[in-house]
């Protein structure tokens, strides 16, 4: 791709300022760096693109872009991704639940709730702790009548609640009150413990209750009814793309900006509940995703537009530089098996940003756009918004040293590919 003739123009259209994912669609959990679906809603009516229409996420994180779907009235979806609480917030987004029947089993599952709490009080039920044992340093993120309470309360979930939709949705309850109710900083996506824990005491079953309730009533009022009438048809699937897919008109998704431990750190958001379900890779996920193998003896990436900037970060850090390197090798590999997927007039969409890294501006955008033109794709123009509306920090301390910061990322970028 000739840089010269790469077109990108800034939108305030597509800027939303004050509105946030909730503007529209509630959370049915928090997720770091969530693409809001008001961008995807825009993008499909701006472009087109028809309801029959199928839909990839190679990223799907929480639903963003399947809820944008919805909304336009898209029902086929297929998306991936490898923290298996992502998929679990992806699927209760777009799954059909019969409202009678789920108001019904948690008005039984909290009457339940509630006679087992006073039960295991008094030692009249025992309840195995298998699913506690797998949190690593339980003690030092969990009270010990935290630590009961949640028992309690997921020894009832496997009691009560037969149907797996409904009890992903109330999983997702739990995962949250899981995080509020621990020592970790609410304000914080990575794990860090707060301060005076010995003053911090909640009571974790009105907290999950009240949780589960804000869940099922948002899902009610603003997923059912659009699902209703799409009638989705999904795979979702808690793994990587592979090259023996279907094949696919559109794909709206929002990548990884750089890799999770320097970035988004989306492991390490989500290792309680992963650990609590059972995720033998829970604490290894990071290192999973885009970036996260960094191997040393290969030669750092000397392909197209990024190549020089890896180079001049590589002056002041040889490490980070490796770092980089290994993420844009990853993003270059998925989008080589993206292509391969795609139908005869397909359109692309990545929502990205362009990270600093030790002062170096990485043009992120113009690396998909490149590549996705070196596999076959014609790039079509990019779309430049405001960033005000994701969890991201919008500084950063490139340098390591106390004082110095920089600002890492005021916009995003949505790349415009087709086939």
């Amino acid at each position: 791709m000739n840089t010269l003739n790469y077109k990108c123009y800034y939108d305030s259209h597509y800027d939303f300022i004050g509105e946030k994912y909730s503007s529209l669609y509630p959370y049915l959990h928090k997720y770091p760096a969530t693409m809001i679906p008001q961008i995807g809603i825009k993008l499909l009516n701006d472009y087109n693109i028809s309801k029959d229409a199928k839909m990839l996420d190679p990223y799907c994180g929480s639903g963003s872009s399947f809820v944008s779907g919805l909304h336009h009235g898209i029902s086929n979806f297929t998306g991936y991704d490898l923290n298996p609480l992502a998929v679990m917030i992806t699927q209760a987004k777009i799954t059909y639940i019969d409202k009678h029947i789920l108001n019904s089993v948690i008005d039984t599952f909290i009457s339940k709730l509630n006679v087992n709490i006073k039960l295991y009080n008094v030692g009249r039920i025992s309840i195995q702790e298998q699913a506690l044992a797998n949190i690593t340093n339980r003690n030092y993120w969990l009270s010990k009548q935290v630590q009961n309470d949640l028992l309690v309360i997921y020894y009832t979930i496997n009691e009560v609640i037969i149907d797996i939709n409904i009890k992903n949705l109330v999983l997702l309850a739990f995962s949250t009150t899981l995080r509020e109710v621990s020592y970790v900083r609410n304000s914080e996506f990575k794990l860090f413990r707060m301060k005076n824990v010995d003053s911090f005491i909640v009571d974790s079953v009105s907290i999950f209750i009240k949780n589960l309730n804000k869940i099922v009533n948002d899902y009610l009022n603003y997923y059912h009814q659009m699902i209703m009438q799409t009638k989705p048809i999904y795979n979702i699937y808690n793994k990587t793309i592979s090259d023996q897919q279907p094949s696919f008109d559109i794909i709206l998704t929002s990548p990884p900006y750089g890799d999770s431990r320097t970035t988004v750190a989306y492991g390490q958001f989500s290792t309680f509940i992963n650990e609590w379900l059972g995720f033998k890779e829970a604490r290894k996920l990071d290192k999973q995703l885009l970036g996260g193998k960094v191997d040393k003896n290969k030669k750092m990436y000397d392909a197209g537009i990024i190549a020089d900037y890896i180079v001049e970060i590589s002056k002041q850090d040889v490490k980070r530089a490796y770092e980089v390197s290994a993420f844009y090798y990853d993003l270059a590999h998925d989008i080589a098996k993206f292509s391969r997927v795609m139908n005869k007039d397909g359109k692309v969409f990545f929502v990205v940003s362009n990270r600093t890294v030790k002062g170096v501006e990485l043009p992120t955008d113009k690396f998909i756009a490149e590549t996705f033109e070196y596999y076959g794709l014609k790039h079509i123009e990019t779309i430049k918004r405001r960033l005000t509306n994701k969890t991201m920090p919008l500084r950063n301390s490139p340098t390591n040293k106390a004082g110095k910061t920089a600002t890492t990322m005021n916009y995003e970028y949505i790349v415009v590919c087709s086939m």
